[in-house]
């Protein structure tokens, strides 16, 4: 039996752009949004190896106002479309370069069954730099994202049953690269705080920061009853995030 229903293809009269083979135009506007369609910069990260990244303009002024103001045409890199990062490290760069476009923080580590402590502190290795990178050129939104990851590290247990904390070299990269006040220095006392062991300070001295160890005390003496509910971190989220 013959059926009267008519197909889409059936009842939508044909369009020229679809005769001669291309896409209508408001396909090609999902497809290609302006920030995709904007010039490329070239960014060189580092000094020894130097590795250059290309990134389209539009992304990185909209995620980063240090790289807005570099880029404009007033400056040299904003004319010749090019930035130069000396100081930091290619591999970091590479995970900002991911959060750029795909908005989430490369999960290299998750898909092994099981994580060695070394994996856990390259991990945490790579979180403080990408923040401390991100805090540089005021990519806040990177910043806090970079932050639920280190939350999720401290809370979530691993296929042992274990939680990994930062490090004193952790802590202080972190201090070093950002200012006081900074939320960052604010979850890493709270952490040592919390569920900090004396084993967790460095005992060469030149190893810890002394911010951090100062903001630690301080802590603790105000603070000397810990109260159960101070130490779900992921409850207290907003406190240690830049746009909360």
């Amino acid at each position: 039996m013959a059926s009267n229903t008519k197909t889409m293809a059936e009842d939508t009269p044909p369009r020229s752009e679809d005769r001669h083979g291309t896409l209508p135009k408001w396909n090609l506007t999902l497809l290609m949004p302006d920030r995709y369609s904007s010039a490329i910069v070239t960014i060189t990260v580092g000094t020894d190896s130097p590795k250059k990244f290309y990134i389209h303009e539009n992304i990185l002024k909209a995620s980063s106002p240090f790289l807005t103001a570099v880029l404009n045409k007033r400056w040299s890199e904003g004319k010749a479309m090019e930035v130069a990062l000396p100081d930091d490290e290619a591999p970091v760069f590479a995970i900002y370069a991911d959060w750029l476009y795909q908005k989430t923080i490369c999960a290299r580590f998750e898909a092994k069954p099981e994580m060695t402590k070394n994996d856990h502190d390259e991990e945490w290795t790579s979180l403080s730099k990408l923040y401390v990178l991100a805090e540089k050129i005021q990519d806040d939104e990177c910043c806090d994202a970079t932050m639920s990851r280190m939350i999720k590290r401290v809370e979530d247990p691993d296929a042992n049953g274990s939680c990994w904390y930062p490090s004193g070299i952790t802590a202080t990269r972190l201090y070093d690269g950002t200012l006081p006040g900074a939320p960052v220095r604010k979850f890493l006392v709270e952490v040592h705080r919390a569920k900090g062991k004396s084993k967790w300070i460095p005992e060469a001295s030149e190893c810890n920061h002394i911010e951090f160890l100062a903001d630690l005390v301080k802590v603790l003496l105000d603070d000397r009853t810990v109260k159960s509910a101070d130490n779900c971190f992921s409850s207290r989220k907003k406190e240690f995030l830049k746009k909360g």
